[in-house]
C-alpha cells in the first residue's frame, strides 16, 4: 500500500496520539470519582459502577469493527469520527444530570475510543516511513503510559477543586485540537474501498456484544437475594449467547470468510494459557482499582484528591519498569520470568488486605506499585 503524502507528519503524530490520550485517560478517571457520584445521584455502588464498566465493555465490543470501518469508508475518515464521538460523549458526560444519562453518554465515549484506538497504528504506519516508526512510536509510547497515570490524579483534582464534570469536559479543548490536526493535515480525498472491506459479520457483533452485556449484568447484580434466580438465569443467557458466537465464527472460518474473531489462535497452548493467565490478572487488578477509591475515601477519610495520588503510584511503576520487562524476558525467558512475576504478584495482592493496620495507605501505596511493576513484565 503507498504512503500517503503528507507533509506536517509530526502534527499527524499529535493527533492521533491527543485521541489515544485521551481514551486511555477515561479508563481511570472515573475510578477516584464513584463515591462523589454516589452522593450525586443518590445510588448504590451497583448501578454506579456502569459508569466505569459501560466504557470499557463498549471499547472491547467495538473495537472489533476498526479494521471494516477503515477497509469501507477509509482510515482517516473513520478515524476523524470515531473521534468525533468520543468527544461528543465528553461533552455528553459533562452536562450529565441523572445517573442513566451518564451511563449512556459514557456507552457514546466508549463507542469511539474503542474504533480509534486499534487505528492509531495504522495512521502512524500510513504517515511515516520505516526509518521513522521508531521514533514515532517511542514518542507515542509515552502518552500510553502518562495517561493511566494522570488519570486517577486528575480525576481526584477536578472533583476536590470544582465537580465531576470537570473532569469529562478536559476533553473538549484536547479533542478540538485533534479534530483540527486531522482536518487539515489527513488526505482529504481518502475513500475506502468497499470490496475490500467484504462483508463485515454483524451475527457475530450481536452475539459477543449481547453475550457480554448479559454476563456483566448477571455478575454486577448476583449479590441482590431476591432476584438471585432471576440473575442466574441472565448469566445463562449470557454463556448460550458466547457459545453461539463460538460457532459463528468456526462456522464463517470454515466458508473461508473473514470472521470477527480467528478463533483458531486459541488452538495453540501457550496462546490460550496466557490469554486465560492474563485475563484473571486484569479481572483482579480492575477490581482493585474499582473497589480502592471508595475504600480510601469512605473508610479512611482521604479526599477524591489524596485517593487519585496513591493510585498514580501503580502508573509511575508501570512506567519506570515498562522498559526493563522485555530484557527480562529476553534474558530468563518469559515463562519463568511470567511464573515468577505472577506469584509476587498474589503476594503483593494479598498485602492489601491489611489496610486496617498502622501506616495502612503507605503499604497500599507500596503494595500497588510492586504489583503494577511485576504486572508489565
Amino acid at each position: 500500500m503507498p504512503r500517503p503524502s503528507i507533509a506536517p507528519k509530526w502534527l499527524v503524530l499529535i493527533a492521533i496520539t491527543l485521541g489515544m490520550f485521551m481514551s486511555l485517560l477515561d479508563d481511570t478517571i472515573v475510578n477516584v470519582m464513584i463515591p462523589q457520584l454516589q452522593l450525586a445521584f443518590g445510588s448504590s455502588v451497583q448501578l454506579v459502577q456502569w459508569v466505569v464498566t459501560v466504557y470499557m465493555l463498549t471499547q472491547a465490543a467495538v473495537s472489533p469493527t476498526a479494521p471494516y470501518l477503515a477497509a469501507r469508508f477509509g482510515t482517516a475518515r473513520a478515524y476523524f469520527w470515531s473521534l468525533a464521538a468520543f468527544v461528543a460523549g465528553s461533552l455528553l458526560c459533562g452536562l450529565a444530570w441523572s445517573l442513566p444519562s451518564l451511563v449512556v453518554a459514557r456507552l457514546i465515549q466508549g463507542i469511539g475510543g474503542g474504533i480509534l484506538l486499534p487505528l492509531v497504528m495504522t495512521l502512524l504506519y500510513q504517515s511515516f516511513a520505516p526509518n521513522e516508526r521508531g521514533s514515532a512510536s517511542s514518542a507515542m509510547g509515552m502518552a500510553m503510559m502518562v495517561a493511566p497515570m494522570l488519570g486517577p490524579m486528575l480525576g481526584g483534582y477536578f472533583v476536590s477543586a470544582f465537580s465531576w464534570h470537570f473532569a469529562f469536559l478536559i476533553n473538549l479543548p484536547l479533542g478540538a485540537v485533534a479534530l483540527l490536526i486531522i482536518r487539515h493535515t489527513l488526505p482529504r480525498g481518502e475513500r475506502g474501498a468497499g470490496t475490500e472491506a467484504g462483508s463485515f459479520d454483524m451475527a457475530g457483533f450481536a452475539a459477543i456484544a449481547t453475550s457480554s452485556v448479559l454476563l456483566l449484568y448477571g455478575i454486577s447484580t448476583i449479590d441482590l437475594g431476591p432476584a438471585l434466580g432471576r440473575n442466574f438465569a441472565v448469566l445463562a443467557g449470557g454463556v448460550a449467547m458466547l457459545a453461539w458466537f463460538i460457532a459463528i465464527e468456526r462456522g464463517r472460518t470454515a466458508r473461508g470468510q473473514q470472521p470477527l474473531l480467528d478463533l483458531r489462535a486459541f488452538s495453540d497452548a501457550t496462546f490460550s494459557r496466557s490469554a486465560v493467565a492474563h485475563g484473571c490478572m486484569a479481572f483482579a487488578r480492575f477490581g482493585v482499582l474499582f473497589l480502592f477509591p471508595i475504600y480510601l475515601q469512605a473508610q479512611r477519610d482521604l479526599s477524591p484528591f489524596e485517593s487519585g495520588m496513591l493510585l498514580t503510584s501503580q502508573a509511575v511503576a508501570t512506567m519506570i519498569s515498562l522498559p526493563l520487562a522485555g530484557r527480562l524476558a529476553d534474558r530468563v525467558g518469559a515463562r519463568p520470568s511470567h511464573g515468577v512475576t505472577f506469584g509476587k504478584c498474589q503476594k503483593y495482592t494479598f498485602q492489601r488486605t491489611g489496610m486496617d493496620r498502622p501506616n495502612a495507605c503507605w503499604r497500599f501505596c507500596h503494595a500497588m506499585a510492586r504489583v503494577n511493576k511485576l504486572h508489565c513484565h
